[in-house]
């Protein structure tokens, strides 16, 4: 966005402004005095910056904690010293940027742009700031510094992928739509960034399409990284590791709460920290919840993510997963950092949303001029069609866990924990009963899927017990799925498990089985605001 350069080294040079007080000055010569030095940064904006200059003070005032709420704000500039700059300083009054002249008298639109453009500075400022202390502090102490990480998308990336690509085998109708799905997307990364959609079913190889397609258009666009957000930790984990193979381990951040680092030494840990920090790494795996939360935060712990994110290709996984209750405003970001921070939205999935005004979403961030990749989605969604659809009316626990016990491989999904737990005990005894749940720990999900795809592929008995956390995105292959009544994007999502490789119809000339269920447990309804 044209301005931002200015507007950032305007903040850069004023934030410290308050250091010059005598107070100040006096505890950086071992005075224990208390002093704070943001008011006046504030202040200097407030008084002489403008209308425009006057809205960042408040980036100022809580550069080092969070930003300040208009009462809070007045009061700390309100004690905050009336400084003269010094001669160094030349207090040019910043000039609004295009973007926030263009919103006309769309009052609502003007909102929304101002604070999205605060607090992406505000992320600038304390990203900038963050960095030199630490820097400062290293050269202090003489600490030495670590090998650095690679911080943005490289054509050798591109030629990893490319090595990755040309070692895998197109054998089988599956293989070989999944193929023609690849070329395809990589076909279209000359496009010009902004809104795409990505809509192939389930097992359609949507995971190597994202990130080739990312690589591509940010070669041919100047762009930096690849930000790829999914629902559920399970996903993250699953295309973390996909992205790891396939460009190496230093490439990829995978960043979430439930991550473990393993073996790394203090400074490798050092480095993942502050990358995990700003997001400063060439791909990076995260959450649909850090990934939203830090659009619209206030403090600076998520604010210093925000820069990474302009010039960025941004892949939004499962995007049928979005709450309804907050679709708004996460649309509203979306589309603000395609079309005011040079990135591109993704929004990808089987299930594609019901975003548009033709779909009936009547709201002002209704989704305008986004372009599809994938080639004709109706008519892979035919080519793939691998699974049959039946329903089993009102079953029992016991009748659902007897027709647990009788298959000899089966995935059965229910609404709730402590659903899936009875069922569970109900077929422990029987062999290759295994229990998948949110309960579990990262490393022990990742243990027992591990165990699960070796006795699928090896044709040993496995009846996995699981709530819907494995439905979207695990990458596994059963015959049969059986699942408790819900949507309609969940149970595409669930069939997607069942048959995902095409085998049963390549070797047996029959589809897999989907078997949905209305359970004695159902889970309780939403209730809408």
């Amino acid at each position: 966005m044209a301005g931002l350069a200015e507007c950032g080294r305007l903040l850069g040079l004023v934030h410290d402004i308050g250091k010059i007080k005598p107070a100040f000055q006096a505890r950086l010569r071992g005075s224990r005095m208390d002093v704070s030095h943001s008011g006046e940064g504030a202040r200097l904006l407030q008084e002489r910056g403008g209308a425009f200059g006057g809205m960042l003070a408040g980036t100022v005032a809580g550069h080092h904690g969070r930003l300040p709420n208009p009462a809070r704000l007045a009061q700390r500039i309100a004690s905050a010293e009336r400084l003269d700059p010094p001669d160094w300083l030349t207090l040019v009054t910043p000039l609004p940027p295009e973007r926030l002249i263009n919103c006309g008298p769309d009052r609502a639109r003007l909102s929304f742009r101002a604070q999205f453009l605060v607090r992406f500075l505000y992320g600038c400022l304390t990203n900038a700031d963050d960095r030199e202390t630490a820097a400062w502090q290293s050269e202090a102490l003489g600490l030495a510094e670590a090998l650095p990480r690679p911080t943005a998308l490289a054509p050798t990336m591109r030629d990893a992928f490319d090595r990755h690509v040309a070692g895998l085998a197109a054998d089988g109708p599956v293989n070989a739509v999944r193929a023609r799905v690849l070329a395809h997307v990589r076909d279209m990364a000359a496009e010009r960034p902004g809104l795409f959609t990505l809509t192939v079913p389930t097992g359609g190889g949507k995971t190597l399409a994202s990130l080739g397609f990312a690589i591509d258009h940010a070669m041919a666009h100047g762009m930096t990284r690849l930000v790829h957000v999914a629902p559920f930790t399970s996903i993250v984990e699953q295309t973390a590791e996909v992205f790891r193979r396939v460009l190496g381990e230093e490439t990829v951040l995978e960043h979430h709460s439930a991550f473990d680092p393993g073996r790394e030494d203090e400074s490798e840990r050092e480095q993942r920290r502050v990358a995990g920090a700003s997001w400063d790494s060439p791909v990076v795996v995260t959450t649909a919840v850090q990934f939203f939360k830090s659009l619209f935060a206030a403090r600076k712990k998520r604010c210093r993510k925000l820069p990474s994110l302009a010039h960025a290709v941004i892949v939004v996984d499962e995007a049928q997963t979005m709450p309804r209750g907050f679709l708004r405003p996460c649309r509203a970001a979306l589309t603000e950092l395609a079309e005011g921070y040079g990135a591109t939205v993704i929004l990808c999935t089987a299930t594609q949303p019901a975003l548009t005004v033709e779909a009936g979403f009547r709201a002002p961030e209704a989704l305008k001029g986004a372009r599809e990749l994938a080639p004709d989605p109706s008519l892979l969604h035919a080519a793939l069609r691998r699974v049959r659809v039946r329903d089993l009316g009102p079953q029992s626990d016991g009748e659902v866990a007897a027709r647990l016990r009788a298959a000899r491989q089966a995935l059965l999904i229910v609404d709730n924990r402590r659903q899936a737990r009875r069922l569970f005990d109900a077929v422990a005894l029987t062999e290759g009963a295994t229990h998948l749940s949110t309960l579990m720990t990262a490393a022990h999900r990742r243990q027992v899927l591990a165990l699960v795809r070796e006795r699928l592929k090896a044709g040993q008995p496995v009846r996995l017990v699981s709530t819907s956390l494995v439905e979207a995105g695990v990458d596994v292959d059963f015959p049969l799925v059986m699942h408790a009544a819900a949507g309609i994007d969940s149970l595409a999502q669930a069939a997607g498990r069942c048959n995902r490789e095409g085998r049963m119809e390549r070797w047996m000339e029959r589809l897999g089985e989907l078997l949905v269920f209305r359970s004695e447990h159902p889970a309780p309804p939403v209730v809408e605001d």
